[in-house]
């Protein structure tokens, strides 16, 4: 639905989530030309996405207010050398217009992406002569545009003390989790950079399972009180309009009996009245009014808990409600909320941002916007094959493409959890808005469900500046203080970094650019141009020269094998054998094959191409569980450094040689050499807290 409201101004359409929105139409409108340009402006956007109309409309109609400002009106349709003249004048304008804060390049794009293209609809309707020429800015003549950093966090205050000839951009920092130094070229900044990036996304993931764990639990927590509430009694009461629950104080002897609200929270008897009462009549829980609702106490759950010394939402022996370390900055009523099933703006941020790690196929507003069920009508949550593997289906517009992930274990936990809820509070939803949106909060004033807009949602992951409350608006790091310590604190997170971080770990990992855009589900070109860094490029192409000239080395070297030994981080194969003997043996492991060939003399050429291939999947599950702790651990690569064993290797030495263990045998051409890989992974996880407590790490798991 499009149409023009010329009284009010405004230009109307349907939003993704369905609803009826606007866009203003500046001043264009006063004059009778301007009228007749939005009247086909209505026309050239009837078939376009409601994602990017109101953008579209605000750029096109702003170019002609250019004109209208400085006395520029669009000539008489037969007056072919004034068009001309019209169109020439107005680009100069656009261009030097002050009030506008767009660079050049930016303003060039934007004539000739969006009002060359709607020059051209006007004249092939026959309304620009055709003898006009309405040309493009040829590409040569653009400014180039500044590169952006395309990678994660704030690395900016470090960046500049160790080369202060570098400037940093604070508005490309806001798109990152690591910034990288476009001075550095060396292999161990490299790993440093890759180590930094690894650790920061793993303490990201972390936190916000911790959160979705927090809601989990209280909405269990809630669904277990709710089947326990007596509802024929509670609903007796309110039929009789009556709210309060009489009891006799053991002390006072002959005194009438004493009053108080049945939902008054002073156990768990009471706090299922409330949630019962809630789901019934109002489907969620607000701090009310002496008037409106009746069915509820008068005070808040705070004065409620310090009046009675009640707190059901701490932790007991019995149960764990919160993972979150700042659990206080959650308002009770909206943790009354998660145990109802109702999500606020924030809850909603912080699970697609899980889910985004998660599946990097998904692009952030197509999953904010997608729905159960596809245009076909097939459910878009389906069971895949007969390994009961679940797979979610994302429409992506802008790419024409429908990506599909199969769901990890939470990311699957947390789409079941959203199609309960959304069928349990179906009735609720906000007029206009379809039945089958997967992602339905609160709106602000509690008593309807919503499409949240991209924007609140953005706000929560960036922690931008709320000006109307002129108060910092909250983001993660406000719940998790640890990430602020690791570099994730406000504006250094969000959903595009968090896919590029992935998409370069995976590029990393791999070294194929292919297998990084399968990853994330973007083209090479896209990834290249978007997600990986160009200075990051620059490091590995100077890394790649140097693999090459180490191989010569090596090639030609073949007696000597501990050049080879060395690529793994460890000095010599001394040091190899140490390190083997005291990370098996402390076990009571038998000396794995790898070491055989050392510790028995037997010809060192046997080492050579293979020596990924021939340790047994036990001691190679303890060696994955010592590059998992180091991630658990929070801990700087060069924190991790410091750390040494009795034999002089570094944490962070054995942290490499398991990477390269790692990425060698995940993709090994032999496969008992990958089924080796694939076992010693899954045992690694059990292993995890006996390898924290052998090399003392310091981790917290």
């Amino acid at each position: 639905m499009i149409r023009l409201d010329l009284e009010k101004n405004v230009f109307w359409y349907t939003n993704q989530s369905g609803k009826p929105s606007h866009v203003g139409l500046r001043n264009i409108t006063r004059l009778e030309r301007g009228k007749e340009i939005v009247h086909n402006l209505r026309l050239y956007c009837l078939n376009d996405n409601p994602r990017t109309l109101p953008t579209k409309v605000r750029k096109i109609t702003r170019i002609f207010e250019v004109g209208f400002e400085v006395g520029l009106i669009p000539p008489s349709y037969s007056e072919p050398n004034k068009w001309q003249e019209y169109i020439n004048e107005l680009f100069f304008y656009f261009l030097k217009d002050e009030s506008s804060k767009a660079k050049i390049h930016t303003r060039l794009v934007n004539w000739n992406k969006t009002f060359v293209l709607f020059l051209n609809y006007l004249q092939i309707k026959g309304l620009i002569p055709e003898s006009v020429l309405i040309n493009k800015v040829p590409a040569n003549l653009l400014c180039e545009k500044d590169e952006d950093e395309k990678v994660l966090g704030d690395n900016s205050k470090q960046l500049v003390e160790n080369n202060s000839s570098i400037e940093v951009s604070s508005n490309n920092l806001k798109k990152l989790i690591s910034t990288v130094d476009p001075s550095q070229t060396t292999q161990e900044y490299l790993d440093d950079f890759i180590f930094d990036l690894d650790t920061k996304l793993n303490s990201l993931e972390g936190a916000l399972e911790r959160y979705w764990k927090t809601i989990k639990a209280y909405f269990d927590f809630g669904n277990d009180l709710l089947e326990k509430a007596d509802k024929k009694q509670l609903n007796e009461k309110m039929a009789r309009k009556d709210k309060n629950k009489y009891y006799f104080v053991e002390k006072e002897v002959g005194s009438p009996p004493r009053r108080t609200h049945i939902c008054t929270i002073k156990s768990n008897e009471t706090l299922s009245n409330l949630l019962y009462l809630c789901r019934e009549i109002d489907h969620s829980y607000h701090s009310p009014t002496l008037k409106d609702k009746p069915h509820l106490p008068r005070d808040t759950i705070s004065c409620q808990i310090e009046k009675f010394g009640f707190n059901p939402f701490d932790n007991t022996s019995e149960r764990k409600l919160n993972f979150i370390p700042e659990i206080g900055l959650i308002p009770y009523a909206d943790r009354i909320n998660w145990c109802l099933g109702n999500l606020k703006t924030r809850d909603i941020a912080f699970l697609i941002a899980l889910i985004l790690i998660k599946c990097p196929k998904f692009n952030f507003e197509p999953l904010l916007f997608s729905k159960f069920v596809d245009k076909s009508g097939a459910l878009v949550l389906a069971e895949e094959n007969d390994d009961q593997d679940t797979s979610f289906k994302v429409d992506k517009k802008r790419g024409k493409k429908i990506q599909t992930e199969i769901l990890d274990p939470i990311s699957k936990e947390i789409f079941e959890f959203l199609t309960r809820i959304q069928s349990k509070n179906e009735s609720f939803r906000q007029d206009g808005i379809e039945s089958d949106f997967v992602f339905l909060c609160l709106d602000q004033s509690n008593s309807q469900f919503t499409v949240p807009s991209s924007s609140r949602i953005i706000n929560w992951i960036l922690g931008y500046k709320d000006n109307s409350k002129s108060a910092a608006q909250k983001d993660l790091s406000d719940f998790f203080p640890s990430l602020n310590s690791c570099g994730l604190g406000k504006g250094t997170v969000s959903f595009k970094a968090i896919r590029a971080t992935i998409a370069v770990l995976e590029w990393h990992k791999t070294g194929s650019v292919k297998k990084a855009c399968k990853k994330i589900g973007n083209s090479e070109k896209v990834l290249i141009e978007h997600y990986i860094p160009p200075a990051l490029i620059d490091i590995v192409r100077e890394k790649t020269v140097r693999l090459f000239q180490n191989a010569i080395v090596i090639s030609s070297t073949i007696e000597e094998p501990e050049l080879m030994v060395r690529a793994t981080g460890i000095n010599t194969e001394k040091q190899l054998e140490k390190f083997i003997d005291e990370l098996f043996k402390q076990t009571g492991m038998e000396v794995p094959s790898l070491l055989a060939p050392l510790v028995k003399n037997k010809s060192k050429k046997q080492l050579v191409g293979k020596l990924f291939g021939l340790v047994g999947w036990k001691p190679l599950s303890r060696l994955y569980a010592f590059h998992e702790s180091v991630l658990l651990s929070g801990l700087s690569s060069k924190e991790i450094k410091k750390i040494k064993f009795n034999n002089g290797l570094t944490a962070y030495s054995l942290y490499r040689f398991a990477k390269i263990m790692d990425l060698s045998l995940s993709t090994h051409r032999i496969p008992e050499y990958q089924k080796t890989h694939q076992k010693a992974k899954a045992e690694s996880k059990d292993l995890i807290k006996q390898c924290i407590r052998h090399f003392e790490v310091g981790c917290v798991i």
